[in-house]
């Protein structure tokens, strides 16, 4: 389950208390049964009816309709997520078919990567459900969160562990894990699992990823890129420091000052990473910094403000 397609569902489900809210696919072959349970509740409309109906279009991908629909959407208010897929070229071509286009981004990193003009919402985390939960026993030393794709950089991840001899837990799987397949990462991690040590319980369902979360000592994130990853902002909010790659929303996510965790540069050596790691595992103020600053900065309420304030003020300005 992504964090773009979880994003939106918790849009979708926060914003239905006080609006109609109905939603469109372009593709529904790939999409997490997780995410479809969600989004029963809402309807499915296809997009030329969706364009038609709706005051505020609502984007995580807008290259998708960019030729297509672009007459359709004229009239429309238009806001849409920017990605680092998102280039220069791409953005002057979406503005000659349709202006004005309202542009967010989940991170400062994210609007300087594509040189845009965006207001910054951070990805946001339900810390009344992400929380810290005392009488549950720490059975691992290290935790990755994701699915297995090659962007989440399991290798390293399994080789950190190695050199550290660290016990794991990996929470995720591979995408399109209900056809049934399961692709090379996958297979990798679970070939270094260690019976009866490590864990490896693939896609699990919603009420299982926090007590699974808080059997972890630290979060440790090695993708080469994000935008600013809930891999680390939810094990922050149940008070785990976090361990990451320098990959763009690392900073961003705990700060400059490593006082929730580490972020290391990528020619970083394994060496480095284990002795980040272990300076971690047991800092009560790590662990309590990395709770507040989630509390603080990244909650869920600061997010359905800031877009309740965007869709406020683009549809006051049409």
């Amino acid at each position: 389950m992504g964090g773009v397609q979880t994003h939106f569902a918790t849009l979708c489900e926060y914003f239905s208390k006080f609006h109609e809210v109905k939603y469109t696919s372009m593709r529904t072959d790939g999409a997490e049964p997780i995410i479809k349970k969600r989004m029963e509740k809402f309807e499915c409309l296809n997009f030329a009816e969706l364009s038609r109906w709706a005051d505020v279009i609502h984007f995580d991908l807008y290259e998708n309709f960019e030729c297509n629909y672009s007459k359709v959407l004229a009239a429309k208010s238009i806001v849409t997520l920017v990605n680092f897929r998102f280039s220069i070229g791409f953005i002057r071509r979406s503005l000659k078919y349709h202006f004005p286009i309202f542009f967010t981004a989940m991170s400062q990193t994210i609007a300087d990567n594509v040189k845009v003009a965006a207001e910054i919402i951070y990805s946001g985390v339900d810390t009344e459900r992400f929380k810290p939960l005392a009488k549950v026993e720490k059975k691992y030393d290290v935790l990755i969160l994701g699915r297995m794709r090659p962007i989440k950089n399991h290798r390293l991840f399994i080789d950190i562990c190695k050199k550290g001899n660290f016990s794991f837990v990996a929470i995720g799987g591979t995408a399109g894990h209900f056809t049934g397949h399961v692709n090379e990462i996958e297979q990798m991690v679970r070939g270094a699992a260690k019976p009866g040590r490590d864990f490896v319980p693939g896609v699990v369902e919603d009420q299982e990823i926090v007590p699974l979360i808080n059997q972890a000592r630290v979060a440790v994130v090695t993708s080469v890129s994000e935008g600013l990853g809930l891999n680390a902002l939810e094990p922050m909010s149940c008070g785990l420091p976090v361990v990451a790659v320098d990959n763009g929303g690392s900073k961003e996510a705990l700060g400059s000052d490593n006082l929730c965790g580490m972020v290391l540069d990528k020619s970083t050596t394994l060496q480095d990473f284990v002795e980040a790691i272990q300076k971690c595992m047991n800092d009560k103020d790590m662990q309590r910094n990395a709770r507040e600053r989630i509390c603080t900065i990244f909650s869920m309420d600061k997010v359905f403000d800031g877009y309740s304030k965007v869709y406020s003020k683009i549809c006051g300005e049409r």
